[in-house]
């Protein structure tokens, strides 16, 4: 029975978070009297009749935070009543489970709640919306220092405006008159395709109103959307936080999100104003593993333990397919931290997969089967070849083949014949190379053509030289497209990885060199402009010829990789770095994920960056992203890793 099941479920998690025993048995009559008859039915979905906290109806969610130096914690999100009640018998019975609660709490009952909040939120009998499953459920948050219950209620009826109206009321009747002016301020920059559709209140110990949580989510919007929310909130700060969570959970080729990909919960204190925004990425991504890797990307972005995450995923003996939401919260004080949503896992018994395979653990040497590996990857390389070009991604302005052909010729280096370079050549007649015929030459591409050719001993045509040097930006740096050529702006800047693909195809240039030592970051690694990984124009930047140092030694034995594209720009990094401990895992990940036909997955992420953007990494809204569909971008780059550290 699910009950059962999700009992024994809280059970582990109490040990895991080492609540203390009078904290326990609080949080398990909460427990009890919080979901009382919703799981009284068999652990086997659809479940039907209730709310759909999880997208199959199971009426019932795990939730954990993490955060730098936090406490383990015990959270969960549930629904009581029996099913195929109707929504409003249920939110009557829904009542008096949270008077009882409360009372095995010893908490004050809040007599504001049915004045303030419910007179306002709540429809007569006779208007009941007849779209509603459900109108009052709950959050319980248990720690060391106590037991939190926290009342949800159903916005979703009405028009928007209705909607902000009576969250108005509820505000000026709790006598959060501070809160109710940000609402108003807030009201006219971020209402546009934001729909209020849940409030949520933290019940005090001692029985008064806490925090208020207002909950909007998302039409089909772009990340435009969330821009307007941190700068109405005053939260531009977090703006390059919110970009890394995007990164972490990539959605390439199309201008706008799903229909509620986002949830932005509005947080009002009694003085003070947060956000957090929810990430329902299982909208966007299928595959659980990127998933799970973009939250461990993400955790140890705010500094929290990657570790804690997947402690508790095996406390609750769930996997990646149990993830359902992320989210990113930042506090009033500047504190932040990640949410993790999963839903219960319906058999206790679920083989779990691990992060690496069995044969790293057994040190496997990296070179076992690479001759192999690298053959079957070379195949499937071959037999895409067209007209002797390769061609992947797919953008506005079509398909790349110059570039993508200049890369892979030189990702193989003397695994082909110097006369495999000659469509390549071909179509750098007109003194460079670019994205493919129709954008016009650009320094990046141009850079990575001189490289193949040389790689293959054919010397780089004075024309593309001269080409290259005309690229120079201001500051030192090589743009990818010359000064003054239309669409400007950050296109004509000088960037990482344009500038490391330069300093490589020019040699000597002291002036590029320069500019790559200033902008290398404090963590030791260099910003991409054009990718979602900073790990690629750091990858350029030590093959150029730039020290690693403590910083980047330092963050490269810590990164974690998202895919395989990433993984082998992380093995090649760190061998350049110095750091071949984690070679060999690296290593037999790359060669465990090649696919049957030798290829790989892909998960080269490219970005489009807007040329009004100058620094893509702290910006919000900075360009749709564009993955190498084909894998040709990815194969190649995973071949030239484990060759390299072969």
């Amino acid at each position: 029975m699910l009950e059962t099941l999700v009992r024994a479920q809280f059970e582990r998690l109490s040990v895991w978070a080492a609540l203390p025993s009078r904290v326990e048995r609080q949080a398990a009559l909460a427990f009890a009297a919080l979901t009382e008859g919703a799981m009284r039915r068999p652990a086997t979905a659809p479940f039907e009749g209730l709310s759909r906290i999880n997208a199959n109806g199971l009426p019932f969610q795990w939730s954990f935070s993490f955060a730098p130096g936090g406490e383990r914690s015990l959270r969960f999100l549930c629904e009581p009543g029996q099913p195929g009640a109707s929504a409003r018998q249920r939110f009557l019975f829904a009542q008096s489970c949270l008077a009882r609660a409360l009372d095995d709490l010893e908490t004050p009952r809040p007599e504001w709640l049915e004045r303030c909040v419910f007179a306002h939120l709540i429809p007569d009998a006779q208007a009941w919306p007849e779209h509603w499953r459900s109108a009052l459920w709950f959050g319980v948050g248990a720690a060391p220092g106590g037991v939190l219950v926290k009342p949800y209620l159903n916005l979703n009826w009405g028009t928007p405006l209705e909607r902000w109206l009576r969250l108005g009321r509820v505000l000026r009747d709790l006598d959060r008159s501070a809160a109710l002016e940000t609402l108003c301020a807030l009201s006219g920059q971020v209402s546009r395709d934001s729909w209020p559709v849940g409030l949520a209140l933290d019940v005090r110990p001692d029985g008064r109103c806490g925090r208020v949580k207002i909950y909007f989510r998302s039409d089909a919007v772009t990340p435009d959307w969330l821009r307007r929310w941190y700068v109405a909130a005053g939260a531009e700060a977090h703006a390059p936080l919110v970009r890394a969570a995007l990164d972490a959970f990539p959605y390439c080729g199309q201008a706008r999100y799903p229909e509620r990909a986002f949830i932005v919960s509005l947080e009002l204190g009694e003085a003070e104003v947060s956000l957090k925004t929810d990430f329902a990425v299982t909208r966007w991504m299928e595959d659980s593993a990127a998933i799970a890797e973009g939250t461990r990307r993400l955790l140890r972005r705010v500094g929290a333990k990657a570790e804690e995450f997947d402690a508790a995923l095996r406390a609750l003996d769930a996997g990646a397919e149990q993830l359902r939401f992320v989210g990113l919260g930042h506090e009033a004080d500047g504190a932040r931290h990640v949410n993790v949503y999963v839903e219960p896992p319906l058999s206790p018994d679920l083989p779990r997969r691990s992060a690496l395979p069995e044969c790293v653990s057994a040190g496997v040497p990296a070179c076992a089967g690479t001759t192999e590996v690298v053959r079957r990857g070379l195949d499937f390389l071959l037999a895409r070849r067209e007209q002797g070009m390769w061609r992947d991604f797919e953008l506005p302005v079509g398909v790349a083949d110059q570039w993508v052909t200049a890369y892979v010729l030189w990702m193989l280096g003397d695994l082909l014949p110097a006369h495999a370079c000659d469509a390549l050549l071909r179509a750098g007649e007109g003194g460079g190379w670019g994205y493919n015929a129709g954008t016009g030459n650009d320094a990046d591409s141009t850079s990575i053509a001189i490289l193949a050719l040389r790689t293959h001993g054919i010397a780089a045509p004075q024309p593309a030289l001269d080409f290259l040097a005309s690229c120079r930006a201001d500051g030192g740096g090589m743009g990818t497209y010359p000064p003054g050529l239309a669409p400007g702006g950050s296109w004509c800047q000088g960037s990482c990885e344009v500038s490391a693909a330069a300093l490589l195809a020019r040699g000597d240039d002291p002036g590029l060199a320069a500019f790559l030592a200033r902008t290398q970051g404090a963590d030791g690694l260099w910003p991409a402009y054009w990718w979602h990984s900073p790990l690629y124009p750091t990858w350029l930047a030590l093959r150029a010829g730039c020290r690693p140092g403590a910083a980047l030694r330092l963050t490269l034995a810590r990164f974690e990789p998202i895919g395989a594209f990433e993984t082998a720009l992380l093995l090649v990094c760190r061998h350049a770095a110095g750091l071949p401990e984690d070679c060999p895992a690296l290593a037999l990940r790359l060669a465990s994920l090649q696919g049957e036909d030798g290829g790989w997955p892909p998960a080269a992420l490219l970005r489009l960056t807007d040329p009004a953007v100058s620094a893509p990494a702290d910006t919000i809204a900075a360009g749709p992203s564009f993955v190498d569909r084909a894998g040709i971008f990815t194969t190649a780059t995973v071949m030239a890793a484990l060759l390299a550290v072969r």
